[in-house]
């Protein structure tokens, strides 16, 4: 005789995320009780790991190649998805408005069932407005607008973002080479004010400047970015637009347009975009940057170790995944320390006398010293030098603000973004709802 369950999803659900935590704190408990020698395993292998793409990376610094100098410069479609962006929108438009082109432009605004004044603001800046009644999200906006527009070339704008005027004419003539799908730019948080925008501050720099750049160099870049992007139209409706049901439409179409046999190509052309101010926007863009990106990389499992991808499946794919591996168990192992710590201030006279060796965990809490110096020094550094380049590159200047979200960075970043990969593959495993 079988029991009927009033709710089996529900039930279902509660089961796996009854398994998933367990998995977690089984995964917890083996990183807490490291020894010495497990704990040096580790940190050794997140550091041969880092050292091993520094160095792969630097081999490649100062390979750019020049950049096509053709004449032609075909119509661009400009295309700026929006919903709500009225505090952001008309600065957005200005900018483009200001790009220097001397081919035609059309500007396109997809006002994406805002319920504030966007689609005014939008007419009021002479752009060509298409309404959709329903919220149907970003890649909806972006594919009505593509089946629209005319220009051969197709810049995807987000409507809090601000390029510089410069963009185009330096643009086209790389996006129109057969094998370009797309062209990334160097973004920058637009006036970091908070503490965490300082924090994202430092954090772009180092992942959309020189990290950028040497990717670029063998051609090992798997994102159009979705704050802004160069297209050509026609190989964008050739493979298929936007995925609508993918939360990180940008990583998706990146890997789509690399499995069609086309490259994502670089140009360090700094661009503003504005970025979280709080902690509660932060874990929310995060969590879906994450949780998209490795629903991606599943999907597209295949690209991994493709060797007809060249040093794209067979190095840059690799390392993005292993990469994401040694942050989720940075997370257990920066935890474990932490629960070592509380664990012998609360228990250490207790546990000692009955178990001995146990409370001793507390006095040392990495217990490593010159070990965890050796090993975090030269990261550190690594981690400083493509900060300091990237800042170069940006013609920034480094003020005390950079300072003080430099040292924030390095104290806090590897718990912070270890926390979001880890709570990103916790939601994911549980089929949580993906959701902007």
């Amino acid at each position: 005789m079988f029991i009927k369950l009033p709710n089996s999803s529900f039930f279902m659900r509660a089961l796996r995320i009854l398994a998933l935590i367990l998995a977690f704190l089984a995964v917890f408990l083996l990183f807490f009780n490291l020894d010495k020698f497990g704990q040096f395993i580790f940190l050794l292998s997140s550091f041969l790991f880092s050292a091993f793409l520094f160095s792969f990376y630097i081999l490649h610094h100062g390979m750019d190649e020049e950049l096509p100098a053709t004449k032609e410069r075909p119509k661009v479609s400009v295309l700026i998805p929006c919903h709500n962006g009225s505090k952001t929108l008309a600065r957005c438009l200005s900018h483009i408005k200001n790009l220097k082109y001397s081919g035609e432009m059309e500007i396109i605004v997809i006002d994406d069932a805002s319920s504030d004044n966007s689609a005014q603001i939008a007419h009021d800046n002479g752009a060509i407005v298409l309404r959709q009644e329903k919220n149907k999200g970003k890649a909806a906006a972006l594919n009505v607008a593509l089946a629209k527009c005319s220009g051969k070339i197709v810049l995807c704008v987000d409507d809090d973002t601000y390029p510089p005027s410069d963009l185009l004419e330096k643009s086209v003539p790389l996006i129109l080479e057969e094998k370009n799908g797309a062209i990334t730019y160097f973004i920058n948080a637009d006036n970091p004010k908070t503490f965490w925008q300082k924090i994202q501050d430092v954090e772009y720099f180092v992942a959309f400047g020189l990290l950028q750049s040497l990717l670029n160099n063998f051609n090992g870049i798997v994102v159009a970015q979705g704050a802004i992007s160069l297209f050509r139209r026609d190989v964008l409706l050739k493979i298929g637009g936007y995925d609508e049901t993918n939360i990180t439409e940008d990583f998706e179409i990146g890997l789509r347009l690399i499995d069609n046999g086309y490259r994502i190509k670089y140009l360090p052309i700094k661009v503003l975009t504005e970025v979280p101010a709080t902690f509660e926007g932060l874990m929310r863009q995060r969590t879906r940057w994450h949780r998209g990106g490795m629903m991606n990389l599943y999907n597209y499992r295949r690209l991994i170790s493709d060797s007809r991808l060249g040093d794209m499946g067979m190095f840059a794919l690799p390392m993005l995944a292993l990469g994401i591996f040694f942050i989720i168990a940075t997370f257990f192992f920066i935890a474990s320390r932490f629960a070592v710590v509380i664990y012998g201030f609360l228990a250490e006279s207790y546990y000692s006398s009955i178990y001995g060796e146990w409370g001793s965990l507390r006095a040392d809490v990495f217990a490593m010293r010159a070990d965890l110096m050796i090993i975090v020094l030269p990261i550190t550094a690594i981690f400083i030098f493509f900060f300091a380049t990237s800042m170069r590159m940006a013609n920034a200047k480094f003020s005390i603000s950079k300072l003080f979200g430099l040292i924030s960075t390095l104290f806090l970043y590897p718990l912070i973004v270890s926390f979001f990969y880890a709570s990103s593959l916790f939601r994911e495993l549980a089929q949580g709802k993906r959701k902007w």
